[in-house]
């Protein structure tokens, strides 16, 4: 059967990630494609790249750029100056004035920002075409960078960026925030205080704070009315899959196929927070009919330590 067999975030899981791969086999009518964030956090950075760079150089699998290779890259350009301790692991392993991070560096840079299959949309956190298509120019036909000017133009305004350049690169690999009311805030996984929340892109019209939250526990945020002017959706045409967003299933080992659907026959998310103690996750979608049909979720627990 065609199809594809979408992973998400490895994170350095390498032993995690070559078990999966020994599940699914090997089948010439399939390919594997990574949702990005392959990079940081986890200690197997140099075999999770080798087995994935000689996946894609057998013609087996595509990969698409996450937050945290574009993060990389920005770094090694010095347009991003933020103290990362997540990106410390990756640095002990590629030195930054080592020949061997800036080989992996250029080979971040080739990596898609997003596909756009007949049947299926990839991208890390959010397929909007009305911000895809301000990217035109700077993207060569197959949504790979053709020069570092689209890092420089990406970068903040203070840094000398464009801000519709930058606030479209932020989306599509970090996906869509909408501020709370004046004088609301919560504080995320990592202790620290947000006065956004993470949304459902792709609702046409949503009208509270409760319905568009994506991963901030409800508890947490009033259920007031959002402000029509602020929400700006992106109804996809077609089913998107995507990683980014730390799911986590009922069971943290085995998260189930329904849970990845974040919308019916819509979007479907493949990160499980594997590097989290959750689970390293594939949706495996057949192409019938020129249509996507995702059939299973496979998942491998992460290692315990």
């Amino acid at each position: 059967m065609q199809g594809y067999d979408l992973i998400g975030d490895v994170h350095g899981c390498a032993s995690e990630l070559e078990l999966l791969l020994e599940r699914l086999g090997t089948d010439p009518e399939r390919k594997i494609i990574f949702l990005g964030d392959l990079i940081d956090r986890g200690e197997g950075q140099v075999q999770t790249l080798k087995v994935v760079r000689e996946l894609m150089e057998q013609g087996r699998a595509l990969c698409v750029m996450g937050n945290h290779e574009y993060n990389a890259i920005m770094r090694s350009l010095g347009l991003r100056t933020k103290h990362d301790k997540v990106h410390e692991v990756f640095l002990k392993h590629y030195p930054m004035q080592s020949s061997r991070y800036a080989e992996i560096i250029a080979w971040m840079k080739s990596l898609p920002l997003w596909l756009d299959l007949p049947e299926l949309g990839v991208v890390h956190a959010c397929f909007s075409r009305p911000l895809m298509s301000r990217l035109t120019g700077l993207l060569d036909e197959r949504h790979v960078v053709l020069s570092d000017e689209f890092f420089r133009q990406s970068a903040k305004v203070e840094q000398g960026g464009d801000l519709k350049i930058y606030d479209a690169v932020e989306t599509l690999l970090k996906g869509t925030e909408l501020s709370l009311p004046a004088g609301c805030s919560f504080f995320d996984k990592e202790g620290n205080e947000r006065r956004e929340i993470r949304t459902k892109w792709w609702l046409p019209h949503p009208k509270t704070y409760h319905e568009v939250c994506l991963t901030t526990p409800l508890e947490q945020i009033p259920n007031a009315p959002i402000p029509q002017e602020l929400w700006q959706n992106a109804v996809p045409d077609k089913p998107v899959v995507v990683g980014h967003y730390w799911l986590k299933g009922k069971v943290l080992s085995a998260p189930t196929l329904q849970e990845s659907e974040l919308s019916a026959g819509q979007v479907y998310c493949v990160d499980f927070s594997c590097v989290q103690g959750g689970a390293l996750a594939c949706l495996r979608v057949d192409i019938e009919r020129q249509q996507a049909i995702p059939r299973s979720l496979v998942c491998v627990p992460a290692k315990r330590t």
